[in-house]
């Protein structure tokens, strides 16, 4: 188990010296141990630890939600896994609607640039009088 240095540790998960700082502010990650030089030493767990906060985080979890996870604990028995399943499951559920949300933005943006391209007789701009009056 190689020792690292707290700037080692961020090189190799990816992230800022803050980050890793921030996490063990937050309990995301445990602080490490300080052998007599004072220096902290992290251990090969660390980068694992800080690499699944990193995937759980591209699939739009929370800190808080990923703390959920951790506090779940990674030796799961069945009642674990569904919790993780249901938390799974609702950001998912999140996610979609997210994108249903986004679809109506995409939709009324190409609304305005629609009218935008084929407005010649407005005065001014269409976009902007658009989000003036919303009812024009």
């Amino acid at each position: 188990m190689p020792a690292r240095t707290i700037s080692k540790l961020a090189q190799e998960a990816g992230v800022h010296v803050e980050t890793v700082r921030y996490y063990e502010r937050i309990g995301l990650l445990e602080q490490p141990e300080r052998p007599d030089e004072g220096w902290r030493v992290y251990s090969d767990e660390a980068v694992k630890r800080i690499r699944f906060i990193k995937r759980a985080q591209e699939l739009s979890l929370t800190l808080d939600e990923i703390h959920q996870l951790i506090k779940i604990g990674f030796d799961l028995n069945e009642a674990g896994c569904a919790e993780v399943r249901e938390l799974t499951d609702s950001k998912r559920r999140e996610v979609s609607d997210k994108i249903r949300s986004l679809q109506a933005v995409h939709s009324r943006l190409k609304e305005l640039v629609e009218r935008c391209d084929s407005s010649e007789s407005e005065e001014g701009c269409p976009i902007i009088n658009a989000l003036e009056n919303p009812e024009a």
